[in-house]
């Protein structure tokens, strides 16, 4: 009889910590718990084991308190996954971004892409704290009530998101003439809204700025590798130098809105923008530049026409002996059994570490790169949901717990954590000495490096 009943009670704690995980990957409310314990009555009603169904339904432990516990501490065990995980693999990078939460405070949040021996790369959720600062918010949205046209909606650009960019841009375009009325009869001055060449430049910020749209939606998802950021950016400079080329021509394919303007047209000064923005991906990418040949290499290996230029980047940009990465050069490119492999996505696990280990540790640092701000971007989104005006005094290690659990791949081993205390001082505490020192650190890349 006591063994059934320890038996129920186990089965009813890890039926508390499932039901709080799931609130928490939904991002729901804590005290949501207590929803389950009410509607039982109706689910059940009709049962004839009703009593019990509703039994077992009390013994499970969903407080407001309760469930918080719950969510701490299964984020610790994540937590912990993870820790594991880090001082297993081989290297890893951190990707970092900043945002404002609904309080106007300024929060930042990590991911870690690592990579492992044998090539597998995994993205996690490291942390994410408070800065302690406060910016304002531009965000919103403006109602345009006044007209029934096929938007009525404007879509108001903040600057902490601004993918926005181009479709509020395409709206207050098409909205302009209802815009420019609405205020004519408020009285407002509305002459800059009716200057043609201001008219005019808004329309070639509306192609440009929906053209930079879409490159930054091809970096968007999970998974994304430095390789395909290089490709993506590299496409680009060769679409700007072809929009730039065809508007020497007056060649205007790739700008419809401008297309509507061509009276008004001053070719010379948008090709000089254009000019400026492919300088500012020339230089705002140059690193990644100096990694396109060592990406197309490690794509494809046996493209290879310049052994001696590729060794000299290759030992310029990971610090490496150019001797030794010629003959690893030399040797890869004339294996006649690797070749037959050289279209395997698993190409470079099958290339041995004693015969071409600096080769190797290239296939693994290149991996381990980020292709984008997109998990960290993601992220702010699913902090908006959890950090609402109705749960706006939500404290930075709930926050956390509650972001790691909506986030996370790691599945928690529930067995484990009955009778787990939330260690407050163990959770997410992720210092660089915690992981073995400057040897963890030897590779890291992101938005911001560092060495």
């Amino acid at each position: 009889m006591y063994t059934r009943s320890a038996k129920q009670s186990k089965a009813a704690t890890i039926a508390s910590f499932k039901i709080s995980h799931i609130l928490a990957k939904h991002k729901k409310a804590f005290e949501d718990g207590s929803v389950l314990m009410e509607a039982g009555e109706t689910l059940f009603g009709d049962f004839k084991n009703k009593t019990l169904f509703m039994s077992a339904i009390r013994k499970l432990q969903l407080s407001r308190l309760t469930v918080t516990r719950r969510i701490e501490v299964i984020s610790q065990d994540m937590a912990d996954k993870l820790k594991h995980d880090i001082m297993e693999c081989t290297y890893f990078s951190l990707q970092f971004d900043e945002s404002t939460d609904m309080t106007d405070t300024v929060q930042l949040c990590i991911f870690i892409r690592m990579v492992f021996n044998y090539m597998l790369a995994k993205e996690e959720f490291l942390t994410f704290f408070s800065l302690k600062g406060k910016t304002p918010c531009n965000g919103g949205s403006l109602s345009c009530s006044w007209k029934i046209a096929e938007h009525t909606d404007l879509v108001l650009h903040t600057d902490v998101r601004w993918l926005s960019r181009g479709k509020f841009l395409e709206r207050f375009q098409e909205l302009l003439p209802e815009i420019t009325a609405f205020l004519d009869e408020r009285g407002d001055d509305t002459q800059m809204l009716k200057n043609e060449k201001w008219l005019t430049d808004l329309t070639f910020l509306t192609d440009i700025t929906m053209h930079l749209n879409t490159i930054n939606l091809e970096l968007q998802g999970k998974g994304k590798t430095i390789i395909e950021m290089i490709s993506a950016v590299n496409a680009f400079k060769s679409k700007l130098q072809l929009m730039i080329d065809q508007l020497r021509r007056k060649d205007l394919k790739h700008f419809p809105s401008l297309k509507a303007r061509i009276p008004q047209l001053n070719y010379d000064t948008y090709e000089a923008e254009l000019s400026n923005i492919l300088g500012q991906f020339e230089m705002r990418f140059y690193v990644c530049s100096k990694l396109a040949n060592i990406a197309s290499f490690m794509t494809y290996p046996f493209s290879c026409k310049n052994i001696e230029e590729l060794a000299t980047e290759i030992a310029t940009q990971f610090n490496m002996n150019s001797c030794s990465d010629e003959n690893e050069l030399v040797q890869i490119i004339s294996d006649i059994h690797l070749k037959a492999t050289a279209s395997d996505t698993n190409f470079w696990c099958f290339i041995s570490e004693d015969k071409y280990p600096n080769l190797r540790k290239i296939a693994l640092q290149l991996t381990a790169m980020f292709g984008s701000t997109y998990l960290c971007e993601s992220a702010f989104c699913e902090m908006k949901i959890i950090k609402s005006k109705y749960r706006n005094r939500l404290t930075d290690n709930r926050m956390s717990s509650c972001l790691r659990l909506a986030l996370s791949g790691y599945v928690p081993s529930y067995e484990n954590l009955n009778g787990v205390n939330y260690n407050h001082n163990k959770v997410h505490t992720f210092a660089p000495h915690a992981f073995g020192g400057p040897r963890s650190l030897e590779f890291v890349s992101g938005d911001r490096s560092i060495v």
